[in-house]
């Protein structure tokens, strides 16, 4: 029942419960037993975040990638997830880093004309990270930039 959820999650929220924060930033976001909010969910994920809660970094890096309720903004969607990435979450660590063939450093979105430069080093540690984690995707792009 979401809404006895959401009842639950904004008393921990109001205690400071980054965990409830979050949740209550997904609900917003997805429109789970609330009217979707991206203003809201935004409001959620960037307390939890702030307390360091790696899945509030990402899917705040989402909504700023995809500009959901918020004006697109490639730099602080890279940063969230770089911080999400630096926790260890798989998916930001792998959509972080990617370098092209051609050797040239791309920052990896699912749309091309999201194009931020790194460092093939960066790449090589985030992808590092990922492929420990078993993530096969990961590992071939390592293994391309190997070449």
């Amino acid at each position: 029942d979401y809404a006895k959820a959401r009842h639950f999650y904004e008393l921990a929220a109001e205690q400071g419960h980054a965990f409830a924060q979050f949740n209550l930033g997904y609900l917003y976001d997805h429109g789970h037993g609330v009217t979707q909010d991206y203003a809201k969910a935004r409001h959620f994920y960037e307390r939890a975040a702030e307390q360091g809660n790696v899945s509030a970094q990402y899917n705040l890096g989402l909504l700023y990638e995809f500009g959901k309720g918020v004006p697109v903004n490639k730099e602080k969607a890279r940063h969230c997830y770089g911080l999400a990435a630096a926790h260890g979450h798989e998916d930001a660590q792998n959509k972080l880093e990617k370098c092209k063939k051609k050797r040239r450093p791309r920052f990896l979105f699912q749309k091309k004309e999201m194009n931020i430069h790194v460092s093939k080093e960066k790449a090589r540690h985030y992808y590092g990270l990922a492929t420990a984690q078993g993530h096969d995707n990961a590992q071939k792009k390592l293994e391309e930039l190997q070449k």
